[in-house]
């Protein structure tokens, strides 16, 4: 795990990978069209971002180390798609308008 510490830089620590958790690398980011800003390394800026994945708990059964991910730009909605209870305006794909954002 990579820390942004300000001033001094990064700061990484190895950390504990649960079972069902991923860890992956940053690739790419990019910002929307907003106004930019210049921000010198090692503070990378974005939000909609691509990794490759690095490391996968023994319990990750759909990626694997090598695997590109994305995070897109909505990644305040609850995402429940759970059969039993899901939140219907994600299930139906309309993460944008959840009305459970975490």
């Amino acid at each position: 795990m990579a820390l942004y510490v300000g001033r001094r830089g990064l700061l990484c620590t190895p950390t504990y990978i649960s079972p069902r958790a991923r860890r992956s690398s940053l690739e790419s980011t990019r910002r929307a069209l907003s106004p930019l800003r210049t921000w010198r390394y090692p503070c990378v800026m974005g939000h909609e971002i691509v990794d490759v994945v690095i490391q996968a708990g023994h319990k990750v059964k759909d990626l694997q180390v090598g695997d590109h991910v994305s995070i897109g730009a909505l990644v305040s909605a609850c995402l429940n798609k759970d059969p039993k209870a899901p939140c219907s305006v994600c299930a139906s794909g309309n993460d944008a308008y959840c009305p459970h954002r975490v």
